[in-house]
């Protein structure tokens, strides 16, 4: 006899995909945000000294950014997901739509 409802195990490979993907982008932001330090740290003065400077810094802080708003939309949908399992409800939207990280890099 199974201790667990079938509806609450069945959702739980969900709720690992968007954990693994939360991992997956967590560690995606950490890298981002230490190559956007490395920029900052190299200067000497305060003063950004050229376009080109500038226009580094801008896209770093720009992919900075955009790996904190992933990771939020990832951490919401766990939460969305996983209350939903411990409620025994089946998951309403098929998790692989989460965005899945491409590993390939």
């Amino acid at each position: 006899m199974p201790i667990v409802e079938k509806t609450l195990v069945s959702n739980y490979w969900g709720v690992d995909a968007v954990q693994g993907s939360i991992v997956f982008t967590s560690q995606e932001s950490w890298n981002s945000r230490v190559q956007l330090d490395a920029l900052l740290n190299m200067r000497s003065t305060q003063q950004i000294a050229s376009a080109q400077e500038r226009d580094a810094l801008l896209l770093e802080l720009s992919n900075f950014r955009e790996q904190q708003l992933r990771l939020r939309g990832q951490m919401a949908a766990f939460n969305t997901f996983n209350n939903a399992a411990l409620a025994g409800k089946r998951l309403a939207a098929d998790p692989g739509s989460i965005e899945q990280p491409d590993r390939t890099h």
